[in-house]
């Protein structure tokens, strides 16, 4: 019984759609994120050094073709390092999975569950919607810093929430779906790769100064890494919406290739077309104007606090059923 049971222990260590469920389950039922107020995040040093680094990088050279290939070179060393770590991290739990695979198990666990967001998530754009319903519009102002990256002096109430709605629905998508795909895909290697990569994209990938050319780099591999968990978020978030699944998808399809991301839209077309709102729009980031066009067209721009209840709703069903794939995962790789 005993020789069984570690037999038990070491293939649960090792497989993937397991550590995944319960990461997932582990993360949205305890308060894990909270402890990350206290201390350092490892995404925070992640991207703290990222941005050191890639300033010095970037005031190498003041040519714009130079600043292109380096922020290219930048971009790819940094996911191979990533990688390696992830590499190294896994080769040393299956080490420690051949004398003691139930810590082999929980560390691996910890670590995806410290990869993903699906509490704080929920917790930050819930927090926004009440602090606007209670407080007003200047109160919730000062809380879309910690879920969106826009101007957000000028937005009434309405961009508030339909900021609140897109954030929920595109870090849906890079913040628990992704970081699952890559870690099932290709272990903690791929883990560490992809939450690096999507780190150096929210520091530099941008299209505006200074990192218009430096950063091109990390915006194309974000937008390669986050291709098919975009698509399977607004999948699952589609089915989760019941009778009008088919039509979230259709929507999901036809206006997601409007946003100004090429994976974002997904997602947050999904949930527009559930709610019968209006997503994206014009708006402003970091002082410039962005001229997107409307998701769902024909939906309200004036999401109202039920539009709001009901998206998390959506959010809960689409974050069950990506509990089913891991354990269907889970069980497909116990059945080989």
């Amino acid at each position: 019984m005993q020789d069984l049971l570690k037999t038990l222990a070491a293939t649960a260590s090792t497989n993937a759609g397991l550590v995944l469920l319960a990461a997932l389950l582990l993360e949205n039922t305890t308060p894990l994120w909270k402890i990350w107020s206290r201390i350092p995040h490892p995404v925070a040093i992640i991207g703290k050094n990222i941005g050191r680094i890639a300033e010095n990088w970037r005031k190498s050279s003041e040519n714009p073709p130079a600043q292109q290939k380096l922020g290219w070179l930048f971009i790819t060393l940094l996911a191979a390092t990533a990688a390696l770590v992830g590499l190294l991290a896994e080769s040393l739990l299956l080490a420690l999975g051949t004398v003691a695979a139930s810590a082999a198990f929980i560390i691996r666990t910890l670590i995806v569950a410290t990869f993903l967001s699906q509490r704080e998530l929920k917790y930050r754009v819930n927090r926004l919607f009440t602090t606007l319903d209670q407080n007003g519009v200047a109160a919730a102002r000062r809380e879309l810093h910690h879920i969106a990256g826009r101007d957000p002096d000028n937005l009434d109430a309405d961009a508030l929430r339909r900021a609140g709605l897109e954030s929920l629905a595109e870090n849906f998508s890079d913040g628990t779906i992704a970081p699952g795909l890559w870690f099932l895909f290709f272990g903690l290697p791929g883990l560490f790769l992809y939450k690096t990569v999507s780190t150096a994209d929210s520091m530099i990938g941008y299209t505006q100064k200074p990192w218009t050319h430096f950063g091109q780099g990390a915006a194309r591999g974000d937008d390669f890494a986050n291709w098919l968990p975009a698509r399977l978020s607004a999948a699952l978030l589609s089915l989760s919406a019941g009778r009008g699944a088919v039509r979230a998808w259709r929507v999901a399809r036809e206006d997601g290739k409007k946003h100004r991301s090429k994976n974002a839209g997904w997602p947050e077309a999904a949930i527009a077309a559930h709610l019968g709102v209006a997503l994206g729009g014009p708006r402003s980031y970091f002082g410039e104007q962005v001229n997107d066009k409307w998701l769902n067209e024909n939906g309200s721009p004036s999401p109202a606090p039920e539009h709001c209840a009901r998206a998390f709703t959506l959010y809960d069903r689409a974050l069950g059923l990506f509990r089913i794939l891991a354990a269907v995962w889970a069980l497909l790789y116990a059945a080989l």
